[in-house]
């Protein structure tokens, strides 16, 4: 994706989230409001910022444990660097898709191969999806069918779209044969595009390579590494909570009770919606749905300074936050490291 289509998509994304955080205001505005803002303890205001940074502490260490699952010795510095890199990108972009290439082309950068820098990548989406998915049922039981209306609509066509995707990652993983199809289907689009024979042979070949390694390396993960996979689903899992309760401690610290429980399984939801290609992170959708999640749960003055402050750690932190480690890194033109492989 180039700068000028990064630069659109962050500043819809801003004002999209801008303008439905300045309708909820509008609607719920009262002195509870000017209170709970002249009142705001910061000590539980910091936590949660903490706990967001535990979010990404964690991610570090997963990547970290996938490397090392294929061989890989990456440092914490580079993990961390890989995570803090590709969250403009996932910020900015629908389904957060941008994140992935990403991390890929960082990790690739830090030498490892592009096929398992894929794999790794992909097994993060795949641990995700797999915990995510797993709660679903929870989620319908502790919510019954009250999701009515759009949010319900939006909930179910997300876990359609995860659920169809964890059956096509796997079935390229045992399906061998489809991957031959790919390859060439490649070799007929390549030929249109490319002309000179040398070349074409030298891309193809490229691309068969790291094709192979993808596949090398998930087969690694199911026969092999099946332990790493068990421990990135804990690591996964540990993430998620810990962003999940970023919104119950920022309803601390406007003094009022938190809905522990009821939080964690109405940001899952929230999760889902993130995923539908609707806007550019999810902004405004993501505002809009917590409004109508929580309208219910948080006292109608405290909830638009609970939205803002929630928002502004899980996202506009992340696009803080990932700006200055993009920059920094197309600054020095990406870091071409050379990294050990154990196996």
């Amino acid at each position: 994706m180039d700068k000028s289509w990064n630069s659109k998509f962050l500043i819809i994304s801003i004002i999209a989230s801008l303008v439905i955080i300045t309708v909820i205001f509008s609607h719920n505005f009262n002195k509870q409001t000017i209170y709970a803002l002249f009142h705001l303890d910061y000590f539980w205001l910091m936590i949660a910022i903490f706990m967001h940074l535990i979010y990404w502490i964690l991610w570090t260490i997963r990547i970290k444990v996938l490397g090392r699952g294929l061989g890989y010795k990456i440092s914490m510095k580079q993990s961390l660097d890989v995570v803090l890199t590709n969250v403009l990108a996932a910020s900015v972009t629908p389904s957060n898709t941008g994140g992935e290439p990403v991390r890929i082309k960082v990790l690739n950068d830090h030498g490892v191969k592009a096929g398992d820098a894929t794999a790794i990548v992909l097994m993060e989406r795949l641990t995700d999806g797999i915990f995510l998915l797993s709660l679903f049922p929870i989620i319908i039981m502790y919510f019954g069918f009250s999701i009515g209306g759009i949010l319900g609509y939006m909930l179910f066509i997300t876990f359609m779209l995860m659920f169809i995707g964890i059956i096509i990652v796997v079935t390229l993983f045992y399906k061998k044969r489809k991957l031959t199809k790919i390859l060439k289907f490649l070799e007929k689009t390549i030929k249109l595009i490319i002309k000179d024979s040398e070349r074409r042979e030298r891309y193809l070949q490229k691309i068969i390579t790291e094709i192979e390694n993808f596949q090398n390396s998930f087969e690694k993960y199911f026969k092999e590494r099946k332990l790493y996979i068990l421990v990135t689903l804990l690591i996964s899992g540990l993430m998620w909570i810990s962003d999940f309760l970023v919104f119950s401690i920022v309803l601390l610290s406007f003094h009022t009770d938190p809905i522990w429980i009821y939080s964690i399984f109405a940001q899952i939801i929230l999760v889902f919606i993130t995923l539908l290609p609707i806007s550019p992170g999810g902004s405004g959708l993501v505002e809009f749905s917590a409004a109508l999640l929580y309208s219910a749960e948080v006292p109608s003055g405290i909830l638009p300074l609970a939205i803002l402050s929630w928002r502004f750690i899980i996202f506009y932190l992340n696009i803080i936050i990932g700006s200055l480690f993009t920059f920094k890194y197309i600054a020095k033109g990406g870091r071409k490291n050379e990294n050990k492989n154990l196996s």
